[in-house]
């Protein structure tokens, strides 16, 4: 991925790298180039516009979208080259002026498609990407802004990353993207271009809630409120504005009303009777102002139902609505059978109720509750306009190459601010070392969502051969995973503090057939009190201890193009002692589990005598298998596994009496196991 720091005087591409790479490409618009390939992304098609070559649609039809842009400085573009050696050229012409900061326009979402624009480094020296402003511009507002790149994430405009590729030349590592957040920053060098992302046309904060179940899960409450990096506390109303907060959840087996309150200095409710049968917008209004709209719902199958609430606070000092006073809770309540209906997304801390959480949020100061991220429209606030433009404003600032560059780890990607985040690198790489992905990872962050929020990294898949990993967040069909607010792959993935987490991976091969390839973590960050598994697609355990065993090695599919499904589960657990100790050897079986009953996750403990085959299953009270938590030969002593109350499909199973069964060798045992939801 490139830049130009000129503008060329012969602008062509056939001129510019004709006379260096085997001659000109530009003379057959039905063919594909074979010396030499030059193109550039465009949002309006959401695909690359290549020179002199037929250009491939979203269905993967090859037609006739035009030509690249001109190149000029501070736009990016994708250059391809067969002869494989390294080839000096030059390209004269006028530099972009370097006493006066550089603009870049971005590209906005459209036509359902992201906003992704090709940018780069527009000077004649290296750049540091935090140095960057954001333009916001509208004529309908009649508005021309400066912000920082923090104000525009946090605003909801841009993704706060810079995504340069090809880093690797200058750090000895092989090709890749390194994502440079705004806070810290990274070297941009000449020459180099990069990704950047319009989010969104308009203005909309990033609000975190923390969630909670309270005495059933039939209900879901949003409360404490949050903005940004700061952690502010930022209650729906209080600014003394009219603004709205949108709420999203899926909910299994509704009943026929829902009723919502909302909580200022008392508490005031609104019930939507017969929910089926209203019109998507309906809207009512609480005795203290607040307007509540079911937006819309919609039938997922299987008795689960999405539904996207907007509660709006209005200002009329009049009627003495929303004066003084602001939301400190929204509740939502789906019948009045907690055995019956149950709120799937957004999940409480145990993806259950909260009647026995290990840590209260009010002791901990951190987090049991989980954690939801809502997208706020504030009303007559600045960036509200369609027409909406938004501009990089790259200062011309030297920096020199030793600064960042040559020092940058997948560690430094994210931000740790709390004594209690973690960060898990992930990389993957094939024997040969000639396809890798470093720039991975998973975490628990003080300030984070369990949704889309600013600590989150979006993927960028490489254009050819590549082996990747990322956590996917755009399936609608998978409830547990999918993102409202942004629904994309991410190679980073932090999440909100509470007691158990599972994040969805996948493993991409493409034009890498049949590799053998090893997965690596490092693990050191994490604390002693959290025990990390690495699941299969079916959720079955391939590495029961991901903090004392660091890596795992799989085979591509014969298939161009393939992906493997993984899952990686992490629980606090305060009460127990480190499982990384030395095995005790022991004589006879010995299985136990807490809590016991429990309403998610029940961690077992269990000891075997002898090394060898040793399996552990979850059984029906009717002796049915529903699902293998390990089967595989393992050494004598004190092993812990984890079942989080779903079968080998994982879905959720019902409340109920189940059966543990351990063996190892001759010898067997079973505990009964009780779930209560």
């Amino acid at each position: 991925m490139i830049g130009f720091p000129v503008t060329p005087t012969a602008a062509d591409p056939d001129a510019v790298w004709g006379p260096y790479f085997g001659g000109n490409q530009g003379n057959d618009n039905n063919a594909t180039n074979t010396i030499w390939r030059f193109s550039r992304w465009t949002s309006q098609y959401d695909t690359y516009i290549r020179w002199g070559e037929l250009d491939r649609d979203t269905n993967g039809v090859y037609t006739n979208l035009g030509e690249p842009t001109a190149i000029q400085p501070g736009w990016g573009y994708w250059f391809y080259q067969t002869h494989g050696g390294q080839i000096t050229f030059s390209s004269s012409g006028t530099e972009a002026d370097s006493q006066t900061p550089y603009l870049i326009p971005l590209e906005p979402p459209q036509n359902n498609h992201r906003g992704r624009t090709m940018a780069a480094n527009p000077f004649i020296f290296p750049i540091d990407w935090k140095n960057t402003e954001v333009i916001v511009h509208s004529e309908l507002e009649q508005l021309d802004m400066t912000v920082s790149l923090l104000e525009a994430n946090e605003m909801g405009l841009i993704d706060q990353h810079a995504y340069p590729w090809n880093m690797g030349l200058l750090t000895g590592q092989p090709e890749g993207y390194l994502p440079y957040n705004a806070t810290d920053g990274g070297i941009l060098p000449k020459w180099q271009g990069f990704w950047v992302e319009q989010l969104n046309r308009c203005a909309q904060n990033l609000i975190t809630y923390h969630v909670i179940h309270p005495q059933g899960d039939n209900l879901c409450q949003f409360q404490q409120a949050h903005y940004g990096r700061i952690n502010q506390q930022d209650d729906l109303g209080k600014d003394q504005i009219p603004e709205t907060d949108r709420f999203i959840m899926v909910v299994l087996n509704p009943e026929n009303t829902i009723e919502v309150e909302t909580k200022s200095q008392s508490n005031a409710t609104v019930e939507f009777a017969n929910w089926q049968s209203l019109s998507p917008g309906t809207t009512l209004t609480n005795s203290k102002g607040f307007e509540i709209k079911l937006v819309s719902w919609e039938a997922l199958g299987n008795n689960k139902y999405t539904f996207i609430f907007d509660v709006r606070a209005t200002i009329d000092p009049a009627k003495g609505w929303a004066t003084g006073q602001w939301m400190e809770h929204a509740l939502f309540t789906f019948g009045s059978d907690k055995h019956v209906t149950d709120v799937l997304y957004p999940g409480a801390p145990n993806n259950g109720n909260d009647e026995d959480p290990y840590i209260p949020w009010s002791q901990s100061g951190n987090g049991n509750a989980a954690a939801y991220t809502a997208l706020r429209t504030i009303e007559n606030a600045i960036g509200q306009a369609s027409d909406m433009q938004l501009t990089l404003k790259v200062p011309p600032t030297a920096f020199g190459l030793a600064k960042s560059v040559l020092n940058y780890s997948p560690a430094d990607v994210v931000l740790r601010e709390n004594q209690r985040d973690w960060l898990m690198p992930i990389s993957i790489a094939n024997q040969s070392g000639t396809l890798q992905d470093n720039f991975n990872g998973i975490g628990i962050k003080f300030n984070a969502s369990d949704g889309y929020d600013i600590n989150d990294v979006a993927q960028q898949s490489p254009p050819d051969a590549f082996l990747e990993i990322y956590f996917p967040h755009g399936d609608r069909a998978d409830y547990y995973h999918y993102w409202y607010e942004r629904p994309i792959n991410v190679c980073y993935d932090l999440r909100a503090d509470s007691s158990h987490k599972e994040w969805k991976m996948t493993v991409a091969a493409y034009n890498a057939a049949n590799q053998t390839c090893t997965m690596r973590w490092d693990a050191s960050a994490i604390s002693g009190e959290w025990a990390v598994q690495l699941l299969d697609e079916n959720r079955q355990v391939l590495v029961a201890d991901m903090k004392t065993v660091s890596e795992y090695t799989l085979t591509t599919s014969a298939q161009s193009y393939s992906t493997q499904t993984y899952y990686i589960a992490a629980t606090f657990l305060p009460v127990l002692v480190n499982i990384t100790r030395e095995p005790l050897p022991v004589a006879h079986l010995l299985l136990s589990n807490h809590p016991n009953p429990f309403n998610a996750t029940t961690t077992i403990k269990y000891q075997v005598p002898q090394a060898g085959l040793t399996t552990l299953a979850i059984y029906s009270h009717t002796g049915q298998l529903l699902r293998k938590l390990f089967d595989a030969p393992q050494s004598a002593g004190e092993h812990t596994a984890f079942w989080d109350g779903r079968d080998a499909q994982g879905k959720p199973v019902a409340s109920g009496t189940y059966l543990c069964r351990l063996t190892n060798g001759m010898q067997s045992q079973t505990l009964k196991i009780v779930l209560m939801k």
